[in-house]
């Protein structure tokens, strides 16, 4: 069994959210709370992200969007590309190999426009285009071209479902 340890970083801990709340937030309104509410012990988060974008990247591809599209914090396009913001979370290769080659075809294309098409922000048969590109930028980032056309004949056949919108990952609550 392991002792207790109280933590300066969380004073009174034992004592239940509502003090060490008011002892944070004593009478001002915060993004983290304001006094009196009551706060969860609970923290949600979705699966499946295995990589997160740590500078901006933009990629030239034309998008059939009017003006400017902001989708949520970490994506936007207009006509002349998408731009993948840090903080940009993706799983990578889906049920394929994680190798470097494959990471800016997948993280910085394919995964962004196939978000776009499950946001309604592209029409479903943007998809090949998509997948194509997915394609051309492997072959770029020097990916064995025998493993980028399995990538590509993969995604063809099974990644429709995850360009639909009922593929967006659930928020899952714990404990």
């Amino acid at each position: 069994m392991l002792p207790r340890v109280e933590s300066k970083f969380r004073p009174n801990a034992s004592k239940g959210r509502e003090q060490i709340q008011g002892k944070c937030f004593e009478g001002k309104s915060s993004r983290l709370g304001r006094t009196g509410d009551r706060m969860s012990n609970q923290i949600k988060y979705k699966a499946g992200y295995r990589y997160q974008v740590v500078e901006d990247y933009h990629h030239g591809i034309r998008l059939p969007v009017k003006g400017l599209v902001q989708c949520g914090p970490f994506l936007e396009c207009d006509r002349s590309g998408l731009l993948v913001k840090t903080g940009y979370a993706s799983d990578g290769p889906t049920n394929a190999p994680h190798v470097k080659g494959a990471m800016r075809a997948t993280i910085g294309v394919h995964d962004p426009l196939y978000q776009l098409i499950r946001k309604g922000v592209l029409p479903m048969s943007f998809r090949l285009t998509a997948d194509e590109e997915m394609l051309a930028v492997s072959m770029e980032d020097d990916i064995n071209p025998v493993l980028a056309s399995i990538f590509f004949l993969g995604v063809r056949a099974f990644g429709e479902k995850y360009a639909e919108k009922e593929s967006i990952n659930p928020v899952i609550i714990s404990p």
